[in-house]
């Protein structure tokens, strides 16, 4: 990358990173070229979407993010469904906090992810809400809120509803609104999947 990026300098005829320090940072130059070479990436994207729809053809790799000791069986059902359909499709399950996982949707280090959120699902994201239920509080691991289902879910916690609250606990996926390939093709698998 180093090369090409040096290579892109020299037909320019000017510096695009200072490499000065311990970290290479944007030179005014860079920073004016970042947009520019955003947009030519998702160029290449989208031309290499186009050829793959054509062709027939969905291939790349899927990282799919869920809530930590997530025990939803429609998602794995629907992960299998599509990893039949598309098997040169490489498939990751990653495991975090729901704030983690709606930041990696954002920045594109998880493509879809299935997260619990308090009253609205997060804002400038594709959304499906899979559960929308009362708060709860419990006690038995610490204080936490909880949907009703999750607090049935685990016998040792002792829940009270939260009464007059108006904010439904959600469980839903979250994904960016520009669908690459790969999460078009996974979307209807989801979507029968929960229904």
């Amino acid at each position: 990358m180093s090369s090409q990026v040096k290579a892109l300098e020299h037909e320019l005829g000017t510096t695009l990173f200072d490499r000065s320090g311990r970290t290479a940072r944007l030179t005014e130059a860079g920073a004016a070229a970042l947009p520019h070479a955003r947009a030519a990436l998702d160029a290449v994207a989208d031309l290499r979407q186009a050829v793959d729809e054509v062709r027939g053809l969905v291939r790349g790799q899927l990282t799919v993010g869920m809530v930590t000791g997530c025990e939803v069986k429609p998602l794995f059902a629907a992960l299998a469904d599509f990893h039949r359909d598309h098997p040169a499709i490489e498939l990751d399950l990653v495991e975090d906090n729901s704030d983690r996982l709606v930041a990696g949707v954002r920045v594109s280090t998880v493509d879809v992810a299935l997260v619990g959120v308090a009253g609205e699902p997060p804002p400038n994201l594709e959304s499906q809400i899979i559960v929308s239920e009362g708060l709860v509080a419990s006690r038995g691991l610490g204080l936490a809120a909880l949907s009703e289902s999750m607090a049935t879910a685990f016998p040792r916690l002792r829940a009270v509803a939260i009464d007059g609250v108006g904010v439904a606990a959600l469980l839903a996926l979250v994904w960016r609104p520009r669908l690459s390939p790969v999460v078009a093709a996974l979307l209807p698998h989801l979507r029968r999947a929960f229904g």
